[in-house]
């Protein structure tokens, strides 16, 4: 039934070497009871793991100081103190106390718990006063980066170390090849952000390295081609976000395959010729209109009688002036008037 405590139990009567027709010890079959405990969750078997590694005295544990660490950090990390005091510090920033969750969680961080440094690395970055004032190192970076090299680090750390490692931070350089590194593990936890980070890479001319592509199982036959590795990461992108409608995943993706076609029509002789053609024909009329016009604007004469312009006129209203002292110049007669 996989029983963790009939597992372990099993393997300390293996241990023991009291094991019902079983004369004498047999470690090796200890260990395998032991490992089987431990990976449902058994603490006490988890040790043995831990002990088995680190001294690699059975065949079937050999030495990796790796794994023993691994093993003893995930019963370190179980321990009730340290849970208490990561509860404190959530408490504190849901209740606005910046200070108090501050001290937790640098409490909590610095014996390795990854939720406490990826929690306090976020606190650095919405209080970069506090970070500044009571921390003597570049909190964001240190704690974000102390999070990715944990066994079950989250994507979100691995996109924010990208953006650190792009970016710059601070004194730290812009380092490409560790961002690519950095997005490329996001995408390979599912995280579609980390698929449309590595495409943005692409379109903005970096260069994602082979073994990189061969990490994200893309298939070789694509990586001479960059439209190639764009159109995969962005259809990955889109397959693993959550958005059912539009995203920016599929946005970029219909964008992407829009400019292949734009590229396709262009580059197309007949529809070349027939678009020079027309945009010709265009450019002549809208000349040919503007001549037109200016010419339009400079033959209008103005509105006044000729001198020789023999179509009779209407009379003016008004008789002219000379005419009048014609008419009221008195007669001359040859019998003048009598003067007496």
């Amino acid at each position: 039934m996989g029983n963790p405590d009939a597992s372990y139990n099993l393997g300390v009567l293996y241990l023991d070497g009291v094991f019902p027709g079983v004369p004498g010890k047999n470690q090796t079959l200890a260990g395998e009871y032991f490992h089987k405990a431990a990976q449902g969750g058994h603490i006490e078997g988890t040790l043995w793991c831990s002990l088995y590694y680190i001294t690699g005295n059975l065949e079937t544990f050999p030495r990796d100081p790796e794994k023993a660490v691994v093993w003893a950090k995930h019963i370190a990390e179980k321990n009730g103190y340290l849970g208490h005091v990561i509860r404190k510090g959530l408490n504190a920033y849901l209740e606005g106390s910046w200070h108090e969750a501050l001290l937790y969680y640098v409490l909590a961080a610095e014996t390795g718990i990854e939720v406490s440094q990826t929690n306090l690395a976020h606190i650095c970055e919405e209080r970069p006063d506090l970070a500044k004032r009571y921390l003597g190192v570049n909190c964001v970076w240190r704690y974000y980066n102390f999070s990715v090299f944990q066994i079950d680090a989250p994507s979100f750390a691995y996109l924010k170390m990208g953006d650190l490692y792009y970016y710059g931070h601070q004194n730290q350089s812009q380092d490409l090849e560790l961002s690519v590194q950095m997005y490329a593990q996001a995408a390979l936890d599912g995280d579609s952000q980390g698929f449309f980070n590595l495409a943005l890479l692409i379109e903005e001319g970096a260069i994602i390295p082979h073994h990189i592509l061969d990490f994200l199982e893309i298939d070789p036959t694509l990586h001479a081609n960059n439209i190639s590795i764009l159109q995969e990461l962005y259809e990955r992108c889109w397959s693993h976000s959550s958005e059912e409608s539009l995203s920016p995943c599929s946005l970029a993706w219909l964008y992407l395959h829009f400019r292949l076609i734009w590229g396709a029509v262009l580059h197309s002789a007949l529809i070349y010729f027939l678009g020079t053609f027309l945009l010709s024909v265009l450019i002549a009329w809208t000349l040919q209109y503007f001549q037109s016009v200016s010419a339009n604007s400079f033959n209008v004469t103005p509105a006044r009688a000729s001198p020789d312009d023999t179509a009779p006129t209407a009379s003016p209203a008004v008789t002219p002036a000379a005419d009048v002292s014609a008419q009221d110049q008195p007669t001359v007669t040859n019998n003048p008037e009598p003067r007496g």
